[in-house]
């Protein structure tokens, strides 16, 4: 398998997305199943607000992982930390796809705590 290529459509998605061209991390398979597992799961242990570097994560067995989201898309979503020491994989990282998986998953987390803080405001007000 060649390194443009790592999932079927990966060139297509890649290619009709002018900010994906440039890559800083080598796509990795594990990390991209990874990462599509903690959204998959909804693992996300804190929503991000929009000064945040890092996302965090806890799976299930306990493990705290920090995810890498600062410089959408070009290192975005590689594992930056693994229970607060540095991990030493970051210079892998998941598909774009999974980049832009992992992007609308945190922005819908972050409208809708958003969402509800304005709620609970409005709430507050109209007591």
């Amino acid at each position: 398998m060649n390194k443009i290529q790592k999932k079927p459509n990966e060139f297509f998605f890649r290619l009709f997305r002018p900010n994906t061209w440039h890559n800083q991390v080598e796509v990795s398979m594990l990390v991209d199943e990874f990462i599509n597992k903690l959204i998959d799961e909804d693992l996300l242990d804190k929503v991000p607000n929009h000064t945040d570097r890092t996302a965090k994560f806890k799976t299930k067995s306990g493990i705290t992982v920090d995810i890498w989201i600062a410089n959408f898309p070009y290192a975005y979503g590689t594992i930056y930390k693994r229970d607060s020491s540095y991990f030493e994989l970051d210079k892998l990282g998941p598909s774009f796809q999974t980049r832009y998986k992992l992007f609308n998953y945190l922005e819908a987390k972050r409208i809708a705590k958003v969402t509800q803080e304005l709620n609970d405001l409005v709430e507050k007000l109209n007591v």
